[in-house]
């Protein structure tokens, strides 16, 4: 006679099963469905549910593992476990419940081996059969199982969350029936070697395989339609990977650190690269993007340092932040016409992220300098005249190869101080592709200031007069003093000099953080592309011109900042112009500079002013003469009087 009890939604049914081998019994919760009958087989081995009585089918909610030697069938040399098609009469329709809680014990959770009850002798699980007619494998029911071989049976069509989780198995045979792949579903099975999918899949579940970490190969049939998040992410062996045509969108951390991967196929119709999609594949080394793709997303390709080339599609619009950081094998890239939007550090190929595990947070990254990352040319094409909107001005670590006649992107890097540029001709011929024009402008767009006046009257800040044309333009003309106008140039060049000079004696690597003395100057590095001015080496110097970028070993920095104390106490200092880049003046930066008499601020976007950096220093019709850009009197003004205090 069956056992019949009866439970309501919510409630926990504690059933009582014993570990195999260890004759231990443990207390394992099974959610049940609502005013569901629990009903125990005649057997003992089963617990179920009935789905239908008109139609006699069940679904399996549990099994008593001191039971399992009777599922060998008298065989237990050959290793085969059979789950029967029927029990009590009734057809095997379901085996657990999908919408289980995920912590749920599955029905064949941990199933491990079968002991006979006499010997003691334990007998590995080498094949388990799922019968005909089941057509779902809900969450955990085979989770962490250790069996070769698992047979799927035509009629299944849904395996749920985490169902084969953690299992030990080498082959899996899906049939034509299953549409859904639930999460996690094959998460860690890392002896799986082999997958066959069937026609009628559908869906992968976000997580379906990841950590399968003797998967070698990854092949996504068209069938399927949804792809979920790192749904092989992890897959550390898989060398290929084929994407079916079902795809529109590779979805985040798809297929996140696949440190083996060396090439991937992807379809026709693909519209976009999600977020971390190829992250730390480091082994990739060619990708064809389809000509469909309009958006990279962030991190999409960070740290593919062996990736060598990518050609961008004419369509893409958006390259998101730390889309290709770290690529350090990459030498060239071509920007579509088509771009609207580029992220922060999109192009920073010379610099990767690291864990800094010193402090013991593992959680808190920081950047470090790649030595023998390649140069990084970025082509700007003919059709793409107007970049003002992308902010190329921010990737210091990259020469741009400008078409020669584009002279709306070579104004452009002029007024914004760009050095780092070469001009070439658009090739007819492959015999035309060495046709370049070096163009020597180092310092171009910031050297003619020597316009920028003011009315004579008793205020200290005065504005540019005339139309506005920004202080920083190298178009304007003016008179002024002559050692002003090559300042930031000699500058440059100065710091470019002394590190190829100290490179020879040592190689100097360039440190986030670290101060460097580069002319006259020192310069504190702020991150991979800024830095401040930290002061001078010597306090001697009447004028000083603070520039808009500084290079070093290549590289080309932004000053932002000029450092609080930089000139404090400074007895000799007479002039002082502060470059187009900087944002913020420190405290005590001009403290008690007596002799201080003429300031230009060509900056338009500073922020800041530290805490009495103007305290001590002459103002009045004897004082300072500060002059600034059009439109910032009132603003700057303010920022100065407040730091007099």
């Amino acid at each position: 006679m069956n056992i019949i009890h009866k439970i309501r939604l919510g409630i926990l049914l504690l059933v009582t099963v014993t570990v195999l081998g260890t004759g231990a019994h443990l207390y394992a919760p099974m959610y049940v469905q609502a005013d569901a009958t629990v009903r125990k087989s005649a057997n003992g081995a089963w617990s179920y549910i009935v789905l239908d009585e008109t139609n006699k089918q069940i679904q399996i909610t549990a099994l008593d593992d001191s039971m399992v030697m009777g599922l060998l069938g008298g065989a237990p040399e050959a290793g085969k476990v059979t789950i029967p098609s029927t029990i009590d009469g009734y057809q095997v329709l379901k085996i657990g419940d999908i919408n289980a809680d995920s912590s749920v014990k599955g029905v064949f959770e941990n199933l491990a081996g079968v002991k006979d009850a006499n010997t003691g002798e334990e007998y590995s699980i080498k094949q388990l059969v799922i019968p005909e007619g089941v057509t779902v494998l809900g969450t955990n029911c085979f989770k962490n199982v250790k069996c070769e071989e698992i047979i799927i049976p035509s009629g299944v069509t849904t395996i749920g969350e985490s169902c084969f989780q953690d299992s030990k198995i080498e082959k899996v045979t899906l049939p034509d029936s299953v549409a859904s792949i639930g999460e996690l579903a094959f998460g860690r099975c890392n002896s799986l070697s082999e997958i066959n999918y069937g026609t009628g899949l559908k869906e992968i579940g976000s997580k379906a395989f990841i950590w399968c970490t003797s998967l070698t190969d990854i092949n996504i049939p068209d069938s399927v339609t949804t792809l979920g998040e790192g749904a092989f992410a992890e897959c550390t062996s898989a060398t290929t990977l084929t994407v079916g045509n079902g795809i529109t969108e590779l979805p985040k951390t798809a297929f996140f650190e696949c440190t083996s991967l060396k090439s991937a196929s992807l379809p026709a119709g693909l519209t976009g690269i999600g977020e971390s999609a190829f992250q730390g594949c480091s082994s990739l080394t060619q990708i064809v993007l389809p000509e469909s793709v309009t958006a990279l997303g962030n991190k999409a390709f960070e740290g593919c340092n062996s990736l060598t080339q990518i050609a961008l599609p004419t369509g893409v619009t958006t390259i998101g932040k730390n889309t290709f950081k770290g690529c350090s094998s990459l030498s060239e890239i071509t920007l579509p016409i088509s771009i609207q939007s580029i992220g922060e550090n999109a192009f920073l190929t010379n610099y990767k992220s690291v864990k800094d595990s010193s402090n013991g947070e593992s959680s808190v990254w920081h950047d470090e300098v790649i030595t023998d990352a390649k140069e990084l040319v970025i082509v700007i094409p003919k059709e793409l005249s107007d970049i003002s909107s992308l902010e190329l001005t921010v990737y210091v670590n990259v020469t741009f190869k400008v078409y020669k006649d584009n002279s709306t992107v070579i104004q452009y890097f002029n007024d914004n101080s760009v050095t780092n540029y070469i001009t070439y001709n658009i090739p007819q011929s492959s015999t035309d592709e060495g046709n370049e024009d070096k163009n020597d402008n180092s310092g171009a767009g910031d050297n003619n200031n020597s316009g920028i006046t003011g009315s004579n009257t008793d205020t200290a800040v005065k504005e540019v007069t005339g139309e506005d044309k920004s202080v920083e333009g190298a178009s304007e003309k003016g008179t002024g003093d002559a050692d002003d106008k090559s300042t930031e140039s000699t500058e440059s060049t100065e710091a470019s000099k002394e590190a190829s000079g100290n490179a020879a004696d040592k190689k100097i690597v360039y440190k986030i953080g670290s101060t460097y003395t580069a002319g006259n100057y020192k310069y504190k590095l702020l991150s991979a592309s800024t830095a401040s001015f930290a002061g001078c080496k010597s306090k001697n110097l009447t004028k000083v011109n603070i520039p808009a970028t500084i290079k070093f070993d290549k590289k080309t920095y932004k000053i932002t900042e000029v450092a609080g104390s930089a000139f404090k106490n400074n007895k000799k200092l007479k002039t002082i112009t502060i470059g187009k880049n900087v944002k913020k003046i420190g405290s005590k930066t001009f403290m008690n500079c007596k002799k201080l008499r003429k300031m230009v601020i060509k900056t338009k976007n500073l922020k800041s002013i530290g805490k009495s950096a103007f305290k001590g220093v002459k103002f009045g019709s004897k004082g300072v003469d500060i002059t600034v850009p059009k439109g910032k009197k009132k603003k700057y003004t303010k920022l100065i009087i407040k730091a007099r205090k």
